[in-house]
């Protein structure tokens, strides 16, 4: 019998051991980190705090200092209570908006600022659409515009926190799964299994051909058949394969993601006019769309992407103008294809114009670009 004392208390000490690392864990989380979940919204940043973000030295090394205000938003400086609920232009979006690795005043919402505007911006990594609704109820300013960045993964059925995802997500799992799935343990433990896959899946799909879908042959539907009973078809890059072609070669479930996401998007246009507000949807390219963006993450286990291809996302584009025809919907893909065409000296062979390499996310010449096409077009 003393073995099973051993083992009973060998268990013991690993759970109290365990028990005591998580209680740590969640004090210095909270303590420290700039991440905090809130009770109108899934997480964002935490409130009146102030962080520096170090950028990789693939992306330049640059440190960002950032700060957040008593509702989470970004500022160019502390600001813990609310001095006016009204401004010219009100940015929601996703880590884009977040924009931790370009300083406050080369954002483009730094450069509206700059220019006179009274701004607001509100954003964090992986938020989709539902977020972004409860943001503009959380803002709730009337008479003004709101810029609403919606990014393409937001779209993408092998992504957990696009709106599909987030719907089946919530539909699928308990409290207690998603207590278990927030300890440091089963983080690590899952990291340590992804790793392993991408080494794998690395070897199996490293010789794959993509330059049938950079020919801008939008109709032929074949061109995606080929990935049936493969790992890569549950992908993220799968997914930007799909939208890449003609609607009429989406599989059913990729129209299901797309008719749910362009749902409550029409629910955002709704309220913006209960709001006496006027909508800009600005619809970003992952750095893929374009040739030579995002030059390293691009690489990357769950896309896989050559530099000299572009997965364009004109389809989807297409697809949300036919959806909610009578909204403004901005597409940044085709003004950022457009300036290329017209640079003559650029920096690099013209690599990471608009794109950070490592990270995915647009850089300062990307914001300043936004910003000017926006002024020059939309913003009055």
């Amino acid at each position: 019998m003393n073995w099973i004392k051993i083992c009973l208390i060998n268990i013991l000490v690993f759970l109290l051991l365990w028990i005591s690392i998580e209680i740590i864990y969640i004090t210095i989380k909270k303590k420290f980190g700039s991440h905090c979940e809130e009770n109108w919204n899934v997480y964002g940043y935490c409130k009146n705090i102030k962080y520096s973000k170090k950028n990789s030295i693939n992306d330049g090394g640059e440190i960002i200092v950032n700060y957040s205000d008593f509702r989470g938003a970004r500022v160019d400086t502390y600001q813990k209570k609310e001095t006016t609920n009204q401004y010219d232009l009100i940015f929601i979006g996703d880590s884009f908006i977040q924009a931790d690795e370009v300083d406050y005043n080369k954002t483009l919402y730094g450069l509206f600022s700059k220019a006179g505007f009274s701004t607001y911006a509100l954003g964090y990594s992986s938020w989709n659409p539902i977020q972004y609704k409860d943001a503009i109820h959380k803002i709730n300013s009337t008479n003004t515009t709101y810029n609403i960045f919606v990014f393409t993964n937001d779209f993408l059925p092998n992504y957990t926190r696009s709106v599909y995802g987030e719907n089946r997500y919530l539909l699928n799992n308990t409290k207690i799964n998603q207590l278990v799935e927030n300890t440091l343990l089963s983080r690590i433990f899952f990291k340590v299994i992804n790793l392993q896959k991408n080494v794998n899946s690395k070897l199996q799909f490293e010789t794959i051909d993509f330059s049938n879908f950079s020919k801008k042959d939008l109709m032929n539907c074949a061109d995606i058949d080929k990935f049936d009973n493969t790992e890569y078809k549950n992908k993220i890059g799968y997914d930007y394969l799909v939208y890449s072609k003609s609607e009429k070669c989406w599989p059913e479930l990729y129209l299901t993601a797309a008719r749910e996401t362009a749902s409550i998007l029409s629910s955002i246009s709704s309220l913006v006019k209960e709001l006496d507000s006027k909508l800009n949807l600005i619809i970003i390219p992952a750095g893929w769309a374009i040739e030579n963006e995002n030059t390293l993450g691009r690489l990357g286990n769950e896309y896989l992407f050559p530099l000299n291809i572009s997965i364009t996302s004109n389809p989807l584009v297409k697809f949300i103008k036919k959806e909610l025809p009578n909204t403004n919907v901005i597409d940044v893909e085709k003004i950022f294809k457009e300036r290329k065409e017209v640079i003559t000296n650029c920096y690099n062979g013209c690599k990471d114009e608009y794109y950070f390499p490592q990270d995915g996310h647009w850089n300062q010449n990307a914001h300043r670009l936004i910003y000017e096409y926006l002024l020059e077009n939309y913003i009055q």
